[in-house]
């Protein structure tokens, strides 16, 4: 049965925030809208979701869901992996021609998201899509010759050559629905999650609040309390001087135009405390790495597999299993290697130094393949 008043779809990912959402933004200007969220528990074409993410994605969603429903607007969860068919269903069911969403990255979202845009513009849907998960997309920047650019200093000097990257968007104008609720919710996707999440000894409700509220706080305090001596303390393991925003980016609790913006702004106030310029260049940087990364995997796509230098294939490495559980457990007889392990296993998380460290003695020193150590890292980061 069609629903009287028109709907507009927006089709949520690694976005789940209301300010700075473009794809919210646009949707609510049509007037009524719905949300959906599509759970791949089967992950097709692609790992399995790691058990410290799902534990953050179930509390993230029923944050945003709690967020929503201030304006009766529906987040319904639908689980598969024929995003097309799922969404082609509720498209007919709202009586909606219009969907919107923010673009994907990652080779396998990025080729299923043409995809779908490509056969829903076939059944005369309008398929509005916006830059969100990165401040420069990946085919903006390029060599002389036009291919990617490999090495880092290069690829972020090309960014900061570039117009900044655009004004973080208002919070959605919601009006309170009437016309769209929630018919096609499965109730069992969300006790799926709840039991996912669940299925996990790790304590991370100790560290950890999920949630857009949490990530905007996360990021005021940084940047009063620890942005001005980023550039001194960030490499000091011993001292929280992080943002600790990763896994908010990861889920999209808050968004790196955001991030961006918000310290630049800080630099440039005349209230106190005043950010020492190298601080806030060291801090910028750190977010470029995130922006490379994601451009390198988005034109190699076998980095999740393969060596991105060829010639470190031919390292000696073999699996040892006492080994490589000594280096899991933390209790390899190095401090700075079993204190970063241990953090690892109880937090979901780790400085960025000190995953390179760890890393580094995995292969280096242990001789272990790289591919365990990523297995690994992947169950336990709350940012995989």
């Amino acid at each position: 049965m069609s629903s009287k008043i028109p709907c507009t779809l927006v089709w949520l990912r690694r976005d789940l925030r209301l300010i700075d959402n473009p794809a919210l933004f646009h949707a609510a200007k049509r007037g009524q809208l719905i949300t959906v969220y599509i759970f791949d528990e089967d992950c097709s074409g692609r790992r399995k979701t790691g058990q410290a993410c799902l534990w953050w994605l179930y509390h993230s969603l029923k944050s945003l869901h709690n967020q929503l429903s201030q304006w009766n607007i529906p987040l319904i969860m639908k689980s598969g992996n024929d995003a097309f068919t799922i969404l082609k269903e509720l498209l007919d069911s709202y009586n909606a021609d219009t969907i919107y969403w923010n673009r994907c990255y990652e080779p396998f979202e990025y080729n299923r998201d043409c995809s779908i845009e490509e056969k829903l513009k076939m059944e005369n849907v309008t398929v509005e899509t916006y830059q969100d998960r990165v401040l420069f997309e990946p085919w903006t920047i390029k060599t002389a010759k036009g291919g990617p650019v490999q090495i880092y200093i290069h690829f972020w000097n090309q960014c900061l050559s570039l117009p900044q990257p655009r004004k973080p968007y208002d919070k959605p104008k919601f009006k309170n629905q009437t016309g769209c609720q929630s018919k096609c919710d499965e109730p069992a996707v969300w006790q799926r999650l709840a039991k996912l999440s669940q299925d996990m000894p790790m304590k991370l409700q100790d560290f950890w609040h999920p949630g857009e509220e949490q990530a905007i706080s996360k990021l005021k305090s940084f940047i009063k309390n620890s942005l001005n001596a980023y550039a001194e303390k960030s490499q000091c393991l011993r001292l929280n001087t992080t943002s600790n925003l990763s896994p908010y980016l990861h889920f999209g609790e808050i968004s790196p135009f955001t991030v961006w913006h918000s310290v630049r702004h800080a630099s440039s106030s005349a209230e106190p405390p005043a950010v020492k310029s190298e601080s806030l260049k060291q801090y910028l940087r750190s977010l470029g790495w995130r922006e490379y990364t994601c451009h390198l995997l988005f034109h190699y796509p076998d980095l999740p597999q393969k060596c991105f230098r060829s010639s470190f294939e031919q390292l000696k490495l073999q699996v040892d299993p006492v080994k490589l559980q000594s280096w899991q457990q933390g209790n390899t007889g190095y401090p700075v290697v079993d204190a970063g392990m241990r953090q690892l296993s109880v937090a979901g998380i780790m400085p960025n130094r000190l995953r390179m460290i760890v890393a580094s003695f995995l292969i280096k020193h242990l001789l272990v393949p790289w591919q365990k150590g990523e297995e690994w890292f992947w169950s336990k980061l709350i940012d995989a």
